[in-house]
């Protein structure tokens, strides 16, 4: 039951004495799940907020751009793709900016797990908007922009479930 390394006893070894053996290693699974949880909800969060950073920055740059471009070349109006886009690019990037930072912020918090479940799923959604949008627009597929706005949601939506797992117990 024990094991010496050494002649000294393991900190499992403590562990399934203080607490009795399935209990501890039931407690050392949750805490496990809760640790997982916590990190993949962080470390997704920022991705996000890094990624709805980007977003929001060439959103800007690429509408500065754009009005610009049509003042000078003497064209009164952008086309309506061109704003829908923008428009698009911009409140997604606000979005998923709440999300990671909720992220972030409740990743130790596993009551607050629903919230960030929602907040995922709504990203995730904006995702498979725009990209429908850019086809739509007579844009090409881009199968990278496609999988990394679902994987980066999708794991964080993981961690949220990780966490709503550790709030139900």
């Amino acid at each position: 039951m024990f094991s010496v390394d050494d002649g000294k006893f393991t900190a499992e070894d403590i562990r399934t004495v203080c607490l009795g053996g399935a209990h501890a290693e039931k407690k050392n699974i949750l805490e496990e799940l809760k640790m997982k949880g916590q990190k993949f909800l962080k470390v997704t969060g920022i991705l996000m907020i890094i990624g709805a950073a980007l977003s929001i920055i060439f959103g800007v740059l690429i509408g500065g751009i754009g009005a610009l471009v049509a003042a000078l070349g003497g064209s009164e109006a952008l086309s309506f793709a061109f704003y829908l886009g923008l428009a698009t690019a911009l409140v997604g990037g606000v979005i998923q900016l709440i999300a990671g930072i909720n992220g972030v912020k409740h990743c130790d918090k596993p009551e607050n797990a629903k919230k960030c479940i929602t907040w995922g799923f709504i990203v995730i959604a904006l995702s498979v908007i725009s990209n429908v949008l850019e086809v739509i627009g007579g844009g090409k597929f881009n199968v990278l922009s496609f999988v990394i706005g679902l994987i980066v949601p999708g794991l964080y939506i993981y961690g949220a479930f990780l966490n709503h797992k550790e709030n139900v117990r």
